[in-house]
């Protein structure tokens, strides 16, 4: 059942192409894909994800496993877009799976990221692709699948042969939208997905041959003008001569040769013919490991922001140590890349890290050596790190579910300290504050509260015999700086409002998947950026696969054991399903953060709104944030989730009590014991 649609991720490794990343849409057909591809196209584009993808795609030259940085860009772009309310489940399917593991009865979406300033696509249709092979189309090829008579299907398969055999400026210039309008009639059109995907290169026919035949090797060669442009690269000039010279006595002793060393300084490029001589050195290991290379890469680096230390693969770990630290003590550096070296050990990474003042982003992709609670340990030792790119954590949230007792032990578990995550759930109430015309209204005397003990907790948001449902995220173990929170809950609500079903009727694990994604594609570096794509939160994650799994209104993650100083953040959306329209309800949402008072939840909560939080948070009074920086997105807040109003303290002190009973009783019943044994056997 469906329109069946799978999305996969391709590169150029070696000589040959393979598949890094795959999922499965039951339902994607006519312009879904091509906005789906056009939503992977901006996040491959983007500058963050920069890195990951490049590391990703040079371990895929040494390794024939799964590639989670390529997994988690295409799950979240696949299934979510917070700017137009878009959210769907997908599945993700192993990386090496072919096209007859596939069920497909619409088609598939193919994009190479081998060049992420070139990025191509297609799309291709698999009948009778084992025979004719697979012909790649355009956006306006596939939807014209959609309009065309059967009959006229055999014409376009020769069209499209014909341009595959093309060189690669005739396709190129077949992809252009073939329109001659006035610049408004363009422009216009422009804003359509498939004008906007068309402005892209498309894959050719001789590139799918590769990808489905491995043994199809050596096509890819450069064409005659680059290998003209290698050779003519050869003739180095005189200065060029004398620059290397200089260039190789100082990797020898730098602080021996004071003359070389003020001669090369005044070569232009200097530092970054230097850097390039390194790492041609270190490619073919002649790079020497000594302390001259330390004093040569704090020269080749100075001023830098981003450092990458990737390619010294055969530099010993003390000087790599030694090396980093030195680089760390400039306050200019922001980023560090030690991905692929497979000599640091946890202790080695956690030197370089105490020393460093202002780092914000660590790479450490491809690293097996380094554990995922080794990189959890380094999050609390740096407080300014915003982001850690290790494959782990990317890996981990996508690992096949866990049992149930084993969900319960990492959410009972320490995870971050107060001060790089303070907000370890999101507590979710739905109710519906008057059920249906005519019925009792479930406020108080004031008109505006909501009388809580009077709701009945559901085990579904869609069951409309009860009046509250209510279910719990957890986020503790993200790192949340100011700016990436607002960026999360500014894509949960921006999606919500636009897609009124999602917490009015959609099941819980729908709503935690939509809560994960929106963290997982919140930027901590810019405002209103979606395409940065960071690791899924593992624990809440976990939870929605388990949930999903069986399609359950039940959900995994029991209310939570609160203790003062740790906070929570309490979301209310308030629904009336007497004003029913169109499929879904009018709603509004409320939110606080709140923290127990004392160990004795009863005693009652402190409840500060949003943008006090804000303006209160660890990270400000730390100084890892200034207070420009806060106010900015305090700013933020009040335009942009000016619908999102604020939870008062007595309503917070009558809540969270009546979940947490509720909830309680509710563990107690045959139908969540009958569950949790299912999910015990996943």
């Amino acid at each position: 059942m469906g329109q069946r649609h799978q999305l996969f991720v391709v590169a150029r490794v070696r000589d040959r192409y393979r598949t890094l990343a795959v999922v499965h849409r039951q339902w994607l057909f006519e312009m879904g894909p091509i906005e789906r591809c056009l939503r992977l196209i901006h996040i491959f584009e983007a500058d963050p994800n920069q890195i990951p993808i490049k590391q990703e795609i040079r371990a895929a030259c040494n390794k024939d496993d799964d590639f989670w940085t390529m997994a988690t860009c295409l799950l979240v772009g696949s299934s979510f877009e917070p700017e137009i309310g878009y959210q769907h489940r997908v599945h993700s399917l192993a990386f090496n799976v072919t096209l007859d593991g596939i069920d497909n009865n619409d088609g598939i979406t193919i994009i190479d990221i081998s060049d992420t300033k070139n990025i191509k696509y297609c799309f291709a249709f698999l009948d009778g692709w084992h025979r004719k092979g697979l012909k790649p189309q355009s956006a306006g090829g596939y939807l014209a699948r959609y309009e065309m008579d059967p009959d006229e299907d055999s014409d376009e398969d020769e069209d499209v042969e014909e341009e595959d055999e093309s060189d690669e400026d005739q396709e190129q210039t077949t992809c252009q939208p073939k329109i001659e309008a006035d610049a408004t009639v363009l422009s216009v059109l422009d804003t359509r997905p498939q004008d906007q995907l068309e402005k892209y290169r498309m894959i050719s026919k001789a590139v799918l041959r590769s990808w489905l035949d491995p043994n199809v090797e050596g096509q890819y060669n450069l064409d005659h003008g680059e290998e003209q442009g290698q050779s003519v690269r050869t003739k180095q000039s005189l200065r060029e001569q004398t620059m290397e010279l200089l260039i190789n006595t100082l990797l020898g002793d730098p602080d021996h040769n004071p003359d070389a060393m003020a001669e090369a300084r005044q070569f232009r490029h200097f530092a970054l013919k230097l850097r390039n001589n390194i790492f041609s050195l270190a490619e073919t290991k002649e790079l020497p490991s000594s302390p001259a290379l330390v004093r040569c890469l704090e020269i080749a680096f100075q001023g830098e922001t981003f450092v990458d230390l990737s390619p010294l693969t055969h530099v010993s770990s003390k000087i790599l140590v030694e090396a980093a630290c030195t680089l760390r003590k400039s306050e200019t550096v922001r980023s560090l890349d030690l991905s692929h070296l497979s000599q640091l050990s946890g202790n080695n990474l956690e030197s370089i890290v105490c020393t460093a003042s202002g780092l914000e982003t660590l790479y450490i992709l491809a690293m097996r050596q380094i554990s995922f609670q080794c990189v959890t340990s380094l999050w609390t030792k740096n407080t300014t790190f915003k982001n850690i790119y290790h494959t782990e954590v990317f890996h981990h949230p996508l690992n096949p579910s866990p049992d149930y007792s084993s969900l319960l032990a990492g959410l009972q578990s320490p995870c971050i300290t107060d001060t790089r995550n303070p907000i370890k759930n999101i507590l979710f109430a739905r109710v519906l504050s008057q059920k249906h015309s005519g019925e009792p209204n479930l406020r108080k005397a004031d008109g505006i509260t909501v009388d809580w003990q009077r709701s009945s907790l559901s085990h579904s948001p869609i069951d409309d015999e009860n009046h509250m449902f209510f279910s719990v995220y957890p986020i503790k173990d993200i790192l949340l700086p100011p700016t990436k929170l607002v960026n999360g809950l500014a894509n949960f609500f921006r999606c919500a409002s636009i897609d009124k079903t999602l917490c009015n009727m959609g099941e819980a694990y729908l709503i935690g998947s939509t809560m994960a994604k929106s963290f997982a594609s919140a930027s901590p570096y810019r405002m209103d950026d979606a395409t940065t794509i960071m690791p899924l939160p593992d624990l809440l994650f976990k939870a929605c696969s388990m949930a999903g799994k069986l399609l359950s209104a039940l959900w995994p993650v029991p209310f939570p054991d609160l203790h003062p100083g740790e906070l929570s953040i309490v979301i209310i959306n308030e629904t009336n399903p007497s004003m029913h329209t169109e499929g879904s309800y009018p709603s509004k949402f409320r939110l606080a953060v709140v923290g127990p008072k004392t160990a004795d939840q009863r005693d009652g909560y402190i409840v500060q709104s949003f943008e006090s939080y804000l303006e209160g948070s660890p990270q400000c009074s730390s100084g890892t944030q200034s207070e420009e920086e806060i106010a900015t997105l305090v700013q933020y807040w009040k335009q942009r989730m000016s619908f999102v109003g604020s939870c008062e303290a007595a309503e917070i002190d009558e809540l969270l009590p009546t979940a947490a009973k509720h909830m309680e009783g509710m563990r107690k019943s045959r139908v969540w014991q009958n569950t949790t044994r299912m999910w015990d056997q996943l």
